[in-house]
């Protein structure tokens, strides 16, 4: 049994709490989220899917801690993790990414602060799996909530054109006045016919 230093038992005991009580497990044991719509559905089969993922791994944090010499769990979830309490699944995994994030960060550190320990070599792999497993954890939910995206509406149509003025006809010229038709001649009488006398 290795007997770690306080030091290093503290950096264990984060490295057991980031294991065990991440935000993906708060969600799966503590939050009870709910599930109105197929969104939530699916964020809600994602968590479960990455929390099993992860089991193995929280299982080999204990065993690290335990071969230290550590008779401790966890430390209990934060005070605030509460505020996850009861929301809807897609709500969670809009979350997700920010609070994998602020993990990462806390891992990075708690691999720093194992420097020097007796397993190191054997700490360092574990935290490893679990930068890596948040930074999947990550890449998964931001490709759901791409998918979840509603589609977006097709841009407007634009209005047909005016049709184009026919240009105006170019007034007639005036028409000249119709001449009077000359008068028809009265035939003259035929020869050797004198008119009658009054």
């Amino acid at each position: 049994m290795i007997t770690a230093e306080p030091s290093h038992a503290g950096a264990l005991v984060d490295l057991l709490t980031l294991a065990a009580h991440s935000f993906l497990a708060y969600v799966e044991t503590s939050a009870s989220p709910a599930a109105t719509d197929d969104a939530d559905r699916r964020a809600l089969a994602l968590f479960a899917e990455l929390s099993a993922k992860e089991k193995h791994y929280v299982e080999a944090a204990y065993d690290l801690a335990y071969d230290a010499g550590l008779r401790v769990g966890p430390r209990p979830f934060a005070l605030e993790t509460s505020y996850f309490n009861y929301l809807r699944g897609a709500t969670l995994l809009e979350r997700l990414p920010a609070e994998v994030d602020r993990e990462i960060a806390a891992l990075q550190a708690t691999e720093s602060a194992l420097a020097g320990f007796e397993r190191a070599d054997r700490a360092r792999r574990l935290v490893h799996d679990f930068l890596a497993l948040r930074r999947d954890a990550k890449r998964r939910a931001l490709e759901l909530l791409q998918a979840l995206k509603p589609p977006a509406p097709p841009p407007p149509s634009a209005a047909p054109a005016p049709a184009a003025a026919k240009p105006a006809a170019p007034p007639s010229a005036p028409t000249a006045a119709a001449k009077p038709a000359a008068p028809t001649p009265t035939p003259a009488p035929p020869a050797g016919d004198a008119a009658p006398r009054p």
